[in-house]
């Protein structure tokens, strides 16, 4: 996308969130299975009111599904999922509308969530932005409105990628997030952080811990596991690291 903001004297460009991705290719595959024709562009309005036009990528369609993706693209925000293609497949059930995780989609494995334990790791804007762009759809096929859907979104490269995120420490495993709650990817985002810091902390605390060690970054997390300190590594399990981040981290 072409939205961009001065960062550090920086000109960086904006991007768009996994969860986006997964709407866009499940209005898209809706689409493709109401009208019977491959589509090659979808619009997608976020719920921070910035207009998308994404492209749809690998269609394909039969009498009872259609599946599609859509790039991820992180801007210029040091983004691990950025360039990951999002798919959703779509396909016709008895009545309702389903939202699941199939491949590289995540599973929530920790209380202190937003989703259960057991649920797949798509969180609920994003779950709320698939529902919304399947109903838009539907709207305007009167023949398909009633017609049970469900959407199943996979990242095929999502379980390599999700080693490099959090994760693993948040007790999400098999894959990544599907997350946003703008749908916006804003570069270089300090909220985006202090928001992994609390979701860690909270996990920590619904895992019934009451204190936590805090540790700037990967030579406070060495020094901690190092033994040079008796004890110290016992508590390696509730470390969290707050990077530039405190004062943040300590309220």
């Amino acid at each position: 996308m072409e939205q961009r903001k001065f960062y550090q004297q920086k000109l960086l460009r904006y991007g768009y969130t996994t969860g986006s991705c997964a709407a866009g290719a499940a209005k898209a595959a809706t689409l493709m299975l109401c009208t019977g024709r491959k589509v090659d562009r979808v619009p997608l309005m976020t719920p921070g009111g910035v207009l998308l036009e994404l492209e749809v990528l690998d269609p394909v369609l039969d009498e009872k599904s259609a599946s599609c993706a859509v790039r991820k693209d992180g801007g210029d925000d040091p983004d691990a999922t950025s360039g990951l293609l999002i798919y959703a497949r779509v396909q016709r059930i008895s009545r309702g509308i389903q939202i699941e995780g199939g491949v590289g989609v995540g599973r929530v494995t920790k209380p202190g969530l937003e989703m259960p334990v057991g649920e797949a790791a798509i969180n609920r804007v994003p779950r709320q932005m698939i529902r919304q762009q399947i109903e838009l759809v539907r709207q305007d096929y009167p023949a398909w409105e009633g017609v049970g859907l469900r959407a199943t979104v996979s990242i095929p490269q999502g379980e390599a990628v999700a080693k490099r995120t959090f994760n693993p420490r948040l007790g999400i495993e098999g894959g990544i997030s599907v997350l946003g709650t703008s749908g916006i990817v804003e570069p270089m985002s300090e909220k985006a952080l202090t928001d992994s810091i609390k979701l860690e902390l909270s996990i920590l605390r619904k895992a019934g811990h009451t204190g936590v060690l805090i540790t700037p970054g990967n030579y406070g997390q060495a020094f901690l596991n190092s033994g040079t300190l008796e004890g110290l590594s016992a508590l390696s399990e509730r470390a969290v690291k707050c990077s530039n981040y405190v004062g943040d981290t300590l309220d």
